[in-house]
């Protein structure tokens, strides 16, 4: 049996990953619980762990009535197919709020005020995947305390690194500051149409893309291997194959030598991490019978 998922419900399937290049000392991790004490919050989930708790306490049960707005920003989605499914969740350093915009692209605002500061939009805007009808959820970022960058691994299968301080790609990660995300995914099989709607993980010096194909009708279709990156060069350290591979934990377990064929396995929602030891979590998607059948 297969659990059928959704974006919002996922295969409770994990499955976890040794990074050796991940940040452990113990200052690096408390510098992160400082940043979410200063209002800061650098991951869609707060911290690499997804806890999602913010520890300020300014906003309580006795005043929350009393919040007026004080402004208002629009992603200008008029006539944009993400226009009703535009769901982003901001990121925010020193001040700045990060977040996905149109057509594959970024935006950076004020936090204060917000005044927008810069857009990112990419070219070409696509490169035949699919449109960008569903508003990524989130970017990531990363910092080694002068650089600061963001990531963001788009709906139509790229992953992008911006410069958070002036909204230009990063000419030093793979071409031209993007990497095709269907290059190098499945040795020897065609690789058609990838993307993805949840944010990637910056964890140490590595950035942990997920890859979700699309619309898969076939029994053989493409997996949804994760990988992780190098943050400047955008270089693959290493890859997960959410579907084992010959010589692989769980080959034998894929009847008929399914698992040579059977592709999807991907993950549609967010991953976490724990810094302490370098290993990621991710909840996968159904294999290739998602549709199949």
């Amino acid at each position: 049996m297969k659990l059928k998922a959704s974006l919002v419900v996922v295969a409770a399937a994990l499955a976890a990953v040794a990074i050796s290049s991940c940040v452990t000392q113990s200052g690096k991790i408390a510098a992160g619980k400082q940043a979410l004490a200063d209002g800061e919050w650098p991951y869609w989930g707060g911290d690499p762990q997804s806890t999602r708790f913010s520890p300020l306490t300014d906003i309580k049960a006795s005043n929350v009535s009393k919040l007026e707005i004080a402004w208002r920003w629009s992603a200008d989605t008029t006539g944009s197919p993400a226009s009703a499914n535009f769901k982003s969740t901001p990121l925010m350093d020193d001040g700045v709020l990060f977040m996905p915009w149109l057509d594959h692209g970024a935006a950076a605002l004020d936090a204060a005020t917000g005044k927008t500061l810069w857009t990112f939009l990419p070219d070409p805007r696509d490169i035949g995947g699919r449109a960008a009808n569903l508003g990524p959820r989130s970017l990531s970022y990363w910092t080694d305390g002068t650089a600061k960058r963001l990531y963001h691994n788009s709906i139509d299968g790229r992953l992008f690194s911006i410069d958070a301080r002036t909204g230009k790609a990063d000419p030093a990660f793979g071409e031209n500051g993007a990497v095709n995300l269907r290059t190098g995914l499945v040795e020897g099989r065609a690789v058609g149409d990838v993307g993805s709607v949840s944010p990637a993980l910056v964890i140490g010096d590595v950035v942990v893309v997920q890859v979700v194909p699309g619309g898969a009708r076939d029994k053989e279709s493409t997996p949804g291997y994760v990988r992780g990156f190098d943050v400047r060069s955008g270089k693959v350290l290493w890859t997960f194959h959410t579907v084992p591979q010959k010589g692989e934990f769980g080959y034998e377990s894929w009847e008929e030598n399914a698992a040579d064929y059977v592709g999807n396995a991907g993950v549609w929602s967010m991953m976490s991490a724990d810094p302490e030891t370098g290993y990621v979590y991710m909840p996968t998607d159904t294999p290739s019978n998602d549709f199949y059948g």
